[in-house]
């Protein structure tokens, strides 16, 4: 799945802010082939020439000719890493993975996974709650863009006040400081679980809150207003050093006690409560993760699309990855509902003409690439 998406946002972006859209087309690739088959022809034509007559009677210049082969050598050079972009390019593995040449699809993506680290563990858990966020929507996307928490929350009904009671950032800035309290304090509903997987846990809970951190400080316009980057201030940054061997009843003391700045101090506080009330009811690392995926979600549903794509020019971040992989879930789930085929039917109608949107949809390329099929 996260191959496919990845697939798509290369897309967007090719399509959004380079000429792809026109060099992968028949006339677009004729031209590319003609460039690199000039590009060589003049460089055997140069060296057969330059070869060929004799030094003492031909006219060209030593310094010339040097210079000729090295823009000679570094065109056909350029063509040729050209040419080998194209091949592992997203538009030659979507064609491959369209015209069913697995192995050969296989092989392209194999080479392109080379080129960075994957953590497949905390994308696995990820994709896991965001089909239990698809399924417990019943096919309601409003009420899938709707969640903050309160699903995976939804046995433990007292904590909705720590996210549907607040704006977005405050929210963000408790479940962070809440998530170091916990992890600084571990009981023991956890420790009757795998010690591998709750490392597995610890590790994405911990990934996603300093994300959500991330994107409030550093990408506020990535998130749905309001958006404040100020509430990340120093005196956060600089008590989470004297967390570790405080409770967080003994710490909510500290901090009315201590010279905190009054902006920080609710969201500080609250925190603490929070970590307190995690504690005390033994809320399972599944449902803090789940918290933070849906928290993760909203925050992709509710941000504008034109920050999404503005984003892709300078770099793709995982929240537009989230946004892709939870629309492409719901379709995926829901793509033999009869309401969901009409719903497709009334969007593509207006480009079907005539045709029975129906029996159009279903098959459509365009249909399965949004479904992940």
């Amino acid at each position: 799945m996260y191959e496919l998406i990845e697939m798509q946002l290369s897309l967007m972006h090719d399509v959004l802010y380079t000429k792809a859209a026109v060099i992968h087309t028949w006339y677009g690739c004729f031209v590319h082939a003609f460039s690199s088959a000039a590009t060589v022809a003049a460089f055997l034509l140069f060296q057969s020439s330059s070869s060929s007559a004799n030094s003492k009677e031909s006219n060209l210049n030593r310094a010339d000719v040097v210079v000729t082969y090295t823009l000679l050598v570094g065109a056909v050079l350029i063509e040729i890493v050209s040419l080998l972009g194209a091949m592992g390019s997203t538009w030659t593995c979507a064609l491959l993975r369209a015209r069913k040449w697995h192995r050969l699809h296989r092989t392209v993506a194999g080479v392109r996974k080379l080129e960075g680290y994957e953590d497949a563990d905390t994308k696995r858990l990820v994709l896991e709650e965001i089909e239990r966020m698809v399924g417990a929507c019943g096919g309601d996307e409003v009420t899938l863009r709707r969640y903050r928490g309160q699903c995976a929350l939804k046995p433990h009904e007292s904590f909705f006040g720590h996210l549907t009671d607040i704006d977005f950032d405050d929210s963000i800035l408790e479940w962070h400081f809440a998530t170091d309290l916990l992890f600084l304090h571990t009981t023991g509903a956890q420790a009757q679980q795998q010690e591998e997987e709750i490392l597995v846990l610890e590790t994405t809970i911990k990934a996603l809150s300093n994300y959500m951190m991330f994107l409030l400080h550093k990408r506020p316009y990535m998130l749905p207003s309001p958006a404040r980057p100020v509430l990340y201030s120093s005196p956060l940054r600089l008590s989470r050093a004297d967390l570790r061997g405080n409770r967080p009843r003994t710490l909510i003391e500290a901090v009315k006690a201590g010279p905190y700045g009054d902006e920080i101090l609710p969201s500080f506080t609250c925190g603490a409560e929070l970590a307190e009330k995690l504690l005390e009811q033994n809320v399972s690392l599944r449902v803090v993760l789940g918290v933070w995926v849906e928290m993760l979600c909203y925050a992709a549903h509710h941000c504008s699309r034109d920050s999404h794509a503005r984003q892709l020019n300078r770099g793709c971040e995982f929240i537009t990855i989230a946004w892709v992989l939870t629309t492409a879930s719901f379709n995926r789930s829901y793509c033999d509902e009869h309401w969901f085929e009409i719903r497709m039917a009334n969007f593509f109608r207006p480009r079907i003409g005539r045709r029975k949107p129906l029996e159009f949809i279903s098959k459509s390329p365009i249909f399965r690439f949004l479904c992940g099929m």
